[in-house]
């Protein structure tokens, strides 16, 4: 069957308790998370509405490194705020807290929140794990902390997920706002075509997620 993000936003919606997962999930090693995870059921998506957080890092944690012929010194935490799932595999797809074109060049320091998405899955017997996202160019997909977004992850075509960012507020953090009027203007986002197997075939489960990982997976 084909959906599409309107049926999503005319969908039912109920409110009351969500029910609490079991068992244990397994987190990759070496990083913090807060995991929000719905049951697993017959879900055609998943909206929210996020204020993009503030990241304040730890000058204790950070080493000096060269790339491109350049000494930088960067922070050994990535932050990053995402949803996903999980159908007949993994998703992660949100929002990365990384490096952006700035000054005529790329930054050394780490300022803006880029849309990602990594998807895991079978293709000839072997599984494909794959991490993409918004190229670096692309300055009108930047998000900043302090941004109230609205996210989208919809199954509008089975075996794919669809993934749309509103900006409903600007950040109103003198540095971030500097930033948006120094780069140019948000626009907002609706990447189709994610490839996610199984959804609006069997059930699945939808997550939300503040992770911090670490460079060398202390």
């Amino acid at each position: 069957m084909t959906y599409t993000i309107d049926d999503f936003k005319q969908a039912k919606t109920g409110h009351g308790p969500v029910k609490e997962k079991p068992n244990k999930q397994a987190c990759f090693q070496g990083a913090w998370y807060f995991k929000a995870l719905s049951e697993r059921a017959m879900w055609l998506g998943i909206e929210a509405t996020v204020r993009l957080p503030e990241f304040f890092p730890d000058d204790d944690r950070k080493e000096t490194i060269t790339q491109n012929g350049k000494t930088i010194t960067r922070y050994l935490d990535t932050p990053s705020v995402y949803f996903g799932g999980s159908a007949d595999d993994e998703t992660d797809i949100g929002f990365g807290y990384f490096r952006g074109l700035r000054n005529g060049g790329i930054s050394d320091d780490k300022f803006t929140f880029r849309p990602f998405w990594r998807t895991i899955y079978k293709e000839n017997g072997k599984e494909v794990n794959r991490y993409l996202g918004t190229p670096i160019e692309d300055t009108a997909h930047y998000y900043y902390p302090g941004d109230k977004v609205k996210v989208r992850l919809v199954s509008e075509k089975e075996d794919e997920l669809s993934f749309s960012v509103e900006l409903i507020e600007k950040t109103t953090i003198p540095r971030y706002a500097e930033c948006r009027e120094t780069i140019g203007e948000t626009t907002d986002l609706l990447m189709r075509g994610i490839k996610a197997p199984g959804n609006q075939i069997g059930t699945s489960e939808y997550k939300f997620v503040h992770a911090i990982d670490q460079y060398h997976n202390e």
